[in-house]
This record gives structure tokens, sequence and C-alpha cells, in this order.
């Protein structure tokens, strides 16, 4: 308590930790529930490899909250590109979706092969994506368990390492999907209406 009391170094007899060696085999919980009851705080190496899992878990919550908002970022400028690149293929497409409604096709038909187009453009770079994301986690997770292995140099931790951190949530991974599909849908609805709206007329007669 000498650093309560003012004084920047303790005098004789006064410590602020110290060590306390026991005997193999001893019971090192009940060691450390003995030093508590007299008003000590104890920590033995297990519980403070613990605390060092759970200030990294912590670490790795943060991480991942932040990624989810690059994703967000990320997920907003796609749809903007897949609205781009649709818009851009039913203007090219002009003279050919004339001559699909001259043969009989219905705006309705013309409509679900774009929003089919722009759905399949999403899930493809959302399953691109994917494995791209799953191999760079792989390989990431090989790496910090080889650098952690390196630092440790009790054993006792050492078997307290998994042997792999890297793992894939299928649920998510659906999820995703699905809500790539949803974002491509909504993503291609305006320029698949154009597509549905344009005058065959006038399309072959540019043509």
């Amino acid at each position: 308590v000498y650093g309560t009391r003012g004084r920047a170094t303790p005098r004789a007899g006064e410590f602020r930790e110290g060590i306390i060696v026991v005997k193999p085999g001893a019971d090192l919980d009940a060691v450390a529930a003995r030093v508590r009851e007299l008003g000590f705080e104890a920590t033995t190496r297990g519980t403070a490899f613990e605390a060092m899992v759970r200030e990294i878990d912590g670490v790795v919550r943060v991480v991942k909250r932040v990624a989810f908002g690059f994703g967000a970022v990320i997920l907003a400028l796609a749809a903007g590109l897949l609205w781009s690149t649709t818009s851009r293929i039913v203007a090219d497409s002009r003279v050919d979706i004339g001559l699909f409604r001259a043969l009989g096709a219905t705006k309705g038909d013309v409509r679900r092969l774009f929003l089919s187009e722009a759905v399949l453009l999403g899930m493809l770079g959302t399953l691109v994506g994917m494995l791209i994301g799953w191999g760079i986690a792989f390989y990431l997770s090989r790496w910090s368990l080889s650098e952690a292995r390196q630092s440790l140099a009790d054993a006792e931790q050492m078997l307290v390492l998994p042997d792999s951190v890297f793992q894939i949530d299928v649920v998510f991974c659906l999820q995703l999907l699905v809500a790539a599909a949803g974002v491509s849908i909504l993503a291609g609805l305006l320029p698949a209406n154009r597509a549905a709206n344009v005058d065959p007329v006038q399309a072959l007669k540019r043509e």
C-alpha cells in the first residue's frame, strides 16, 4: 500500500508484488485462493495465460466490428457497380431486346432475363470473395499460431493453444449468399425495368 501513501519507492519490508514458488504437484488454484483470502491479488501462469487469451479475443471482436463496417461499405460499392454494369448491358442490348419482343417475349420475360443475370453476377462475385477470404484467413491463422508457439516457453501454455483457429461459419456464408442475391435484385431492378420498357419498334428501327 506504499503507493497510496505518496511514496514512490517502498521502504524495507514493503513489497509491491511477490513470487510464490510451490513444490511439484502442488494445487496452484488452492494456493492462489489462500493468497486471495489474505487480501492480496493472486495470478498463476494459467490464469495469466487465460487473461491474455481473453484480451486477444477482445481485440479480435473489435477487428470483426471494423471488418463488418468495411464490409458494409464494400457491399454498397458492389451494389453500385452491379447497377452500373447491368445498365451498361441493357444499353448495349437494346437491339436484342427489340428482337426478343418482336419474337413474342413479354416485358416480364425481359425483366427476368436481366434480373437473373444480375443475380448471377452478384453471387459469383460473392463466392469468389469468400474463397479469397477463406484462403487469407487460413494462412493468417497458421502464421499467428506459429508466432504464438515460438513466443511461449511453458509447455502447459502451449498445450492450451488450439491446433487451428480457422473455421467456416456455414450458416453465415449461406446468409451472405442470400443477402447477395437480394442486393443483386435491388441493384438490377431499375435496369431490368428499363429493359422491359424498351420499344421494340424503335430498337429495331435503329438497327
